[in-house]
């Protein structure tokens, strides 16, 4: 009977093949620890795992006819893990060394510990760091920041430490974490959840930390443009959904009050300048429909499946 391996590697593809491919590549030729590759077509436009399958028989595919979004899609490859350890790493991501023990290391280092990431640089400029840790989110306006986005990887983000949040793109927890707080919350669908995810971490007592000695490669543009109609919705949306999840009493209401007046105000005349219209009403659709989901589904806990 075989052992059940180490890491499972969890990865959401959507109409990305050619992304994935390299990334599971990239796995094969550097990672030395015993792992699984688990991809979650979401709803892509053909069965693209079906295709992956065909190249790379071992690894489990799982084909979804509906996009599930970022933790709809997780949460299904959780279903079909069997590591000790969950290791979820966006299919635009690629490692380039077998650095990714150490993010192992991290977490058998303190059974406090729950959840670490990498340090996170940009494929195309490979000095740049994109993650180095994240501050906390400010209690009221829900704002934090990136540590070390942007900079040249020149020593200033090498010790590993605690941090307030993990990365969406790459990190890794202990599968027996997972079965205790439960499952990503789907109803956030993109943007949010993973940060809503890592509060409930934190609240059932564990670290999360920051580990510089792995580091794993992004394939995002360093270049903020002009947001998406989706971005915009979800981002909108999604503020308040953690605002009302994560902030009680008084503070919830000055968190929503800022949200839905001064943030939502000046996001919207800096459209109006620019001649965004669409974008003002994808905000707009965002709180409208902020409001009609029902409060006993945002305040649910994560389910324990």
């Amino acid at each position: 009977m075989e052992s059940k391996p180490e890491i499972s590697i969890i990865t959401v593809n959507y109409n990305g093949e050619s992304l994935t491919r390299k990334m599971i590549e990239s796995v094969y030729k550097y990672l030395s620890v015993s792992f699984e590759i688990i991809v979650v077509d979401n709803g892509s436009k053909v069965n693209e795992v079906e295709i992956l399958k065909k190249e790379y028989p071992e690894i489990i595919t799982v084909r979804s006819e509906n996009n599930l979004g970022f933790a709809g899609g997780n949460n299904l490859g959780i279903k079909h893990a069997a590591g000790h350890y969950y290791y979820f790493l966006n299919n635009d991501t690629e490692l380039k060394d077998d650095s990714a023990r150490y993010l192992l290391e991290r977490l058998k280092s303190s059974p406090k510990i729950g959840g670490v990431s990498p340090k996170i640089k940009y494929y195309s400029s490979p000095n740049l760091i994109q993650y180095a840790g994240y501050s906390p989110l400010s209690k009221i306006t829900l704002r934090n920041s990136t540590l070390g986005m942007g900079e040249n990887d020149d020593g200033n983000y090498d010790i590993a430490q605690k941090t307030s949040y993990l990365h969406g793109a790459a990190f890794m927890l202990k599968c027996d974490v997972v079965k205790e707080i439960g499952l990503m919350p789907e109803f956030f669908f993109l943007y949010y959840e993973e940060f809503d995810w890592c509060e409930r971490i934190k609240e059932h007592g564990y670290e999360l930390w920051y580990e510089p000695n792995s580091v794993v490669y992004h394939k995002e543009s360093m270049t903020v443009g002009l947001e998406s109609d989706t971005k915009v919705y979800y981002m909108t949306r999604n503020r308040l959904i953690y605002a009302k999840r994560n902030r009680k009493g008084m503070i919830y209401v000055l968190s929503a009050i800022y949200q839905i007046i001064v943030a939502y105000n000046k996001f919207n005349l800096m459209c109006l300048v620019n001649g965004k219209f669409n974008l003002v009403r994808s905000a707009s659709r965002g709180i409208r429909d902020f409001f009609k989901i029902d409060s006993r589904t945002i305040n649910l806990k994560n389910k324990k499946e």
